[in-house]
Formats: C-alpha cells, structure tokens, sequence
C-alpha cells in the first residue's frame, strides 16, 4: 500500500514538473533564506548568555543631560560607584566589579610589543565563569602584579600556553611594573560582550590613582551581581535617589540635585546588545520580520499551487473510488504527497544554507554554523515542513476525497469551484501585499542608507591619518619633536594634537554659567591644538579661531596662578553648542562668558572667540553633540593630513617612529576606513534586509508565474473559442493579464497604510533621517513596479498560449 502511494506521487510530481518545479524551488528557496535569518537573529540573541550567571549580572549607565532634549550616554560609570552600590543596596546586590581598558607597552625577553589589558577587580573571578587552561584564576586576583591572558594572546606574546610564572614588563605613561603570568584561560565566544583578551587586577597606588575617587571619569564598565530572586527592575526605580544621595553634595556644581545632569540606570548582561548603546533590537526585529514574511510567501506560493493542480484530478478520484478506494486512502495519498514535497523542499533549502552559510557568515561578521544536533531546532524545522505540507494538501485531502464518482464522470470536467478560486485569490492579494509592504521597505532603507553614508560629517575625513597613545614611553615627552618630524615627511601638509578623534566620543562633560543669561549647562569638553580645525577642515561659522601663538592649556594657566584666582582662556563653540546656551543666530555667542570649576574646584572663565561647524563622529542614529573647544598643545593624539599614497605615508611614518621610539610600539589608523567602520554595522544589516526582501519577492514572482501557467491552461478551450469568434492574441493577453491585476491593484491599498506606519517607526531611531514624506513616491512606484512584475509574470504565459493555433486548443482534454 505505502509502495503505492510513494509510485502515485511520483508519478504526479513527474507529469506536472513545471508546477512541482515551481512549487518545490520556491518553498526551498524560501526556507532557506528563513533559516539564515533565524540563524542571525539567534546569534543576536544570545549575546552575553554564555556566563553561568549572565539572567543575574548587569550592567550600570551613566547619562548626562545637556538639555532637555540633548542627552548623552554612556556605557560605562564613575569609579566610585562599585563600592557605592554594594554599600547602597546591600540586600539586592551581591558583588560588583569593574573594567577598565589600556593599551600598555609589553617588553618580553627582548621584544617590544603592546596589547589591549583589562583592569579589573577581584570580583570578576567569582562572577564570570573563566575556561581556565593552566594557573589559578582565582588567584591571580588577589595580586596587583599577576597577570591572566587569553589563549590566543598567550600564544601570541610567548608562543605557548605553558606559561605561568612567566614575567613580562608593562609600561603604561612613565611608569613600568613586571608582572607574573598567573592564568592562562580559553578565549571567549564571540558573543561574551566582554572583550579581555588579558586581564590584571587594578593598582590604585600606581597604575590609577584616585581612580575610585573621581565622580567624573566614566570611561570604565560597572557590572554587579544580583542577590537570587532580585528584579532588576526594582534596582532601576531607585536610582534617583542612590545618585543624589551617594555622589558628595558640590562635586557637580551648581546643580540643586544631582540627577538634574547625571543619572544612572542599569541594563541585563544579556540586553546589551539588543537594547545598549547602538543596540541592533531594531534589525533583529526587522529581520526576524522578513524571515516570517518569506516563510508565509514560500507557504502561500506552494499551498495555492498544490490546491490549484488538485482541481484537475477530480477523475483521478473518480475512477479511484469506484474502484474501490476507501475516503481514507485518497486523504492518505494527497497528504503524503504534499509533505512529501515539501519534504524534498527541506532537503534542497538545507543544502542552500550550507552552501550560503559561508558567504553570509563572512559578510555579516558571524561564524554561523547550523547545528543539527540542535534537538529542538531540528524538531521545529520538521514540524514546520510537516504544517506547511499539511496545509497544501488539505484541500485536495477532504475536497476531492468527497466527491461522488458518478456525477464527476458524467461532467467530464475540472472540480474547480467558486470558494476555491476566492481563497487563492485571497491568499494572491496577501502575497502581493507582503510584497510591496518588502519593496517600500527595502527602498526606504536602502535610501537612508545612503543618505547616512553620503550625510556630511562636518569635517574632511579623507587623507587624515590618527597617531594614537603618545602616553606611552617616551613619547609624551617629546610631542612637538614627533610633531615637527612628521610634518616633514613627503605628502604630509598639516598636523595637530587633540584629545579625541574620530570615531570616538566628544570629550568629558563640564558644567558651565552663562553669565548674561544667569543659567546653567552641560557640554563635553574638546581640548585641541591651534591647527586643529584646519587639520580636520572644520569650517569657521562665526568669529576667529585660536590664534597661532595661543597654545597654552587650561590647565598649564591655572597650574601658573594662586589658589583661588581664576584663569581666563579663549573659547570655540560649535553650532549645536551656542543654540544650547539660547544663541540664535549664532553670533550673538561671540564675547559672552562662561565660567565654570575645574576637578579640584579651581575657577575658569571662558570667553567666546568663534563658532566652528558641528562634527558628527558617530552613527546617524546619534545626534552631532553640542561641543566646546579649548586650546591645549598637550594632548595624545595627533592627526596628520597627507596628500599622496597611503602606503607611503604608512612606510614613512613607520621608519620615522622606529627612529624616534624604537621601544614603543606605533598605534595609528586612517580616519576614512575608521568611519566606514563605525557604519559598517547599521550598512551590513541594511544590505541583508535589502537583499531577503528582494528574496521574498522573488518568491512571490516565481508563484504568481506558477499560478498564471494553471489559470492559462485551465482556460484553453475558452482560449480557443475566442480566437475563434475573432479576438485577437494582444485581446486575450489583456483578459489574463487583468485578472491578476486587480489582486495586485487590492494588495497596494492594504500594504501601503501599513508599510507607511511600520516604516515611519523605523525611522524614528536616526537622529538624521530622511523626510518621510518619501514614502509617498515609494508607495507609487512599488505599486507601479508591483504591477509590471504581474503583467510581466502573467502576460507573457497569456501570450504564449494565445497565439497556439485553436484546433489545439478546443482539443484540449
């Protein structure tokens, strides 16, 4: 009986290979790019829950609000806060720990190396879960000069991972310690959120002094513990009140409570990357989106073509019954058939994810792997194969098994029937919905994409070339000496000093009062050199920059005067700055004055000299922070701008620092290449979501052009009688063709509110965006292009079968 059923359906699959052709490709194609999504989205999601106590540790914010409407935040907090929140919430927090990154000099055995080392506190051993290959982890962390690294550093710095005990020299500024190898442990996964490729416990005598003490330095990540049974969520409603009880009244002046300019809230481990700071929740949403809408096109496409060819078997079931085939067999028969192409479906959609896996893991920076000993996705992939095969034979299974035999021979005809031919329009107009509701989408995001991309940063990025660090070793004594160096070198047309570069963050915060307006604000705080702003080519608005020979720092001027005297310095603000401080237009800023209080409470009067453009150094989902700049010669950064080769610039700035610092490594990188990697994330998922909404509607393509080829052949004889009575071929390609039009004419009017709303949501999360009006444009021409892709699907079919001779035609059957 099986062998039977298994020869029927082959047999059916064989005569009709163009439909099963269709029906089969197309479900493939459609799980498979369901599968690579879902294997991205699970990857997004399972960043952070590899520790053992990841559903209880979490991570503490800082935000500083500058305005009402300006906020900045940060992903790390304050030193102080560690001991801080143990002390403050003792029944709800257990431990906490902190990290805090450099890039010290390593000397080993004779060579000169540098490595990213997280500091850290004792803490760590007892919340993270280390894979520890050789030493005591545990006590490493009790030793100010004990060092644990990763494998793959250890192999890098001393080629083997038998190693403890080994001693290796740090130097971080003018200070060098040995430290003793004490761990060596497994990498981490790729999604662990932290990164520590070496790990050393913090010194606050040496290495960072007044460190745990210093309300303002935010740069290190604060994780803690939570007791069992401890909601985070009853953490964050009191948060207030711990920040204006715990940070000492005065620190930030001027503010009636602390949490008017700094909050904190905390974050789950295991929320960072979805909801932290450039969080993906958004793509994993969207893309988890699409993974469904493939799935429900691919299942729509093969339950209307399975349902389709059922009509034409109702003599098939006829002659079966009245031989003697029970109801039972037939549902049997239709029902194996279905999962049994959606089976080989599976099996064809698999080998299409190997295949693409590769590729798609390589460009989304993923090491995606489909692991089949997954019991439960294996059992969910089944299960939906089994779903969408049942669902394409039931109509087939419990329609045709009902009908008498006599009154279907007697016909001689097709069982099609009104219902069934309103359900696969129905399920024709969702499928074309999803479809143009995926063009305007892909349109829109590949448009502000672009914008993003193609969005002026404010400054030149081309040609400029950061040298990072000169903190290290010798080389903060002798800055204007590298300075003067690399100027001269072949290409090279300017350089200046600077706290910051691109892409990183604007500066620390400093509060300030604006004394013609008897108010309060917050800004970060730039100190550059004088050619800074003609080094970047950041355009002067208003006023004048610092002039050449001003090249003394803030805090060289208040270090030159008495206790209590204030020190007076020029001032630069941008654009986004003097409409803070209630500047408009923004020359009404020049002259005014700011004063504001230095760490150790020493006053500072500020003038405004000039109003420079505003800078954007981040994504387009971040506003150009409002910025003020100060002139400073004394800082570790210096950038260069070249004309020429990059390579060359390369191999004369190394040979000159080897020169200069033989014993310090060079750290530097192209500005260009820096920013597009700060984009690379919100341009790589774009591309994804572009290229899976291009898929699905490729999907769709491929059954609609399935569903044409049966309306055609099921309407020969009819074909046949009007070319017969007269009509010509474009007469009938035109009757076929509007057919299929008015479900497509139907699909826009649902898929345009709803793209529209869903659209204008995604929008909302760039702080640059594109106006979104455009959507209106992008609604006409996806309904337009909707439409020519069923006039192209369908009329060349209808064409084809229209210009058969009609013999053939009124033969048919």
């Amino acid at each position: 009986m099986f062998k039977n059923y298994i020869t029927i359906a082959l047999r059916h699959l064989m005569r009709n290979r163009l439909y099963s052709l269709i029906n089969i490709v197309g479900l493939a194609v459609g799980l498979a790019g369901c599968i690579l999504i879902l294997l991205y989205v699970q990857d997004e999601l399972s960043y952070g829950t590899n520790w053992e106590k990841s559903d209880r540790i979490a991570v503490l914010n800082s935000k500083f609000s500058y305005s009402e409407d300006r906020i900045d935040d940060f992903s790390g907090a304050a030193g102080p806060f560690k001991k801080a929140l143990t002390e403050y919430f003792p029944e709800e927090i257990k431990r906490a720990t902190r990290f805090y990154h450099r890039y010290p000099v390593l000397f080993i055995d004779g060579k000169v190396t540098d490595q990213q080392v997280m500091w850290t506190d004792k803490e760590t051993a007892d919340m993270f879960d280390f894979d520890v290959l050789a030493g005591d982890m545990a006590r490493t962390f009790t030793d100010t000069r004990s060092l644990a690294l990763s494998k793959t550093v250890a192999l890098k710095l001393f080629g083997s991972e038998d190693i403890i005990g080994r001693v290796l020299t740090l130097e971080m500024g003018d200070q060098r310690e040995d430290y003793k190898i004490g761990a060596v442990y497994k990498d981490l996964p790729h999604n662990a959120i932290l990164d520590l490729p070496a790990i050393a416990l913090f010194d606050q005598t040496s290495a960072f002094p007044g460190y745990s003490s210093n309300w303002w330095n935010i740069q290190a990540a604060t994780y803690f513990e939570l007791h069992d049974g401890v909601p985070l969520s009853l953490l964050n409603g009191r948060f207030e009140e711990f920040v204006n009880t715990t940070v000492p009244k005065g620190f930030f002046p001027d503010v009636e409570k602390t949490t008017g300019l700094l909050t904190q809230s905390a974050m789950a481990l295991e929320d960072i990357r979805l909801y932290g700071r450039n969080g993906t929740v958004q793509t994993v949403i969207l893309m988890s989106a699409i993974a469904a809408l493939i799935l429900i096109i691919a299942s729509i496409n093969f339950i209307n073509l399975s349902t389709a060819r059922a009509s034409q078997r109702a003599r098939e079931v006829a002659l079966r019954k009245s031989l003697g085939a029970s109801r039972s067999n037939l549902i049997i028969q239709f029902l194996g058939e279905s999962i049994l192409m959606a089976t080989t479906a599976l099996v064809i959609g698999l080998v299409l994810v190997e295949l693409a896996l590769p590729i798609f893991g390589n460009f989304v920076s993923k090491d995606l792997v489909l692991d089949y000993s997954n019991t439960s996705a294996v059992a969910a992939i089944i299960g939906l194969i089994i779903a969408v095969g049942i669902f394409g034979g039931l109509y087939p299974a419990y329609l045709l098994s009902g009908f008498r035999p006599a009154e279907t021979l007697k016909s001689n005809q097709s069982s099609e029937t009104h219902g069934s031919r309103t359900v696969r329009s129905t399920l024709v107009v969702i499928q074309f919905a999803i479809s143009i509701a995926l063009i305007i989408a892909s349109a829109l995001i590949y448009i502000q994409r672009s914008y993003a991309l193609n969005l002026d940063p404010g400054f030149n990025q081309q040609n400029l070339l950061v040298i990072q660090y000169l903190f290290r070793g010798d080389t903060g004594e002798n800055r204007e000496v590298l300075k003067e160096r690399v100027l001269g070198l072949p290409g090279v047309t300017s350089a200046a000093f600077s706290r910051s570069t691109p892409p990183s963050g604007a500066g620390n915060p400093a509060t300030f009062e604006v004394l013609d307006q008897n108010k309060k604000v917050t800004l970060p705080w730039q100190e550059v050199e004088n050619d800074y702003f003609s080094v970047y080519q950041i355009p002067l608005i208003e006023g004048r920059l610092f002039l050449p020979n001003y090249a003394t720092s803030v805090s060289q001027r208040l270090a030159a005067l008495p206790n209590g005297v204030a020190a007076d310095a020029n001032l630069l603000l941008n654009e986004s700055a003097a409409a803070l401080l209630g500047y408009s237009p923004a020359k009404e800023a020049l002259g005014k004055t700011l004063t504001t209080q230095d760490i150790g409470r020493r006053p500072m009067t500020f003038t405004v000299v000039g109003i420079v453009g505003d800078t954007r150094f981040s994504s387009t989902r971040r506003q150009s922070p409002p910025q003020f700049y100060t002139a400073s010669p004394t800082q570790s950064n210096l950038t260069l701008r070249f004309t020429g080769n990059s390579e060359d610039i390369t191999a004369a700035l190394e040979t000159l620092w080897q020169d200069l610092y033989p014993e310090v490594p060079l750290y530097s990188y192209f500005v260009e290449d820096a920013m597009k990697k700060a984009f690379d994330g919100d341009a790589k998922a774009s591309t994804s979501l572009t290229l899976f909404s291009s898929l699905a509607i490729l999907i769709a393509c491929l059954g609609l052009y399935g569903l044409a080829a049966f309306t055609a052949e099921q309407r020969t004889k009819e074909i046949g009688l009007r070319k017969v009575l007269g009509a010509g071929v474009l007469d009938i390609t035109r009757l076929l063709v509007w057919q299929f039009s008015k479900p497509v004419l139907l699909a826009n009017l649902i898929a345009w509110p709803v793209a529209i709303w869903a659209m204008l949501q995604w929008l909302e999360e760039f702080a640059y965006r594109v106006d979104g009006l455009i959507l209106l444009p992008l609604c006409l021409g996806a309904g337009v292009t909707a439409l020519l892709i069923a006039w192209l699907t369908v009329g060349g079919n209808a064409a084809r079968v229209a210009r058969e001779n009609p013999i053939k035609s009124l033969r048919h059957e």
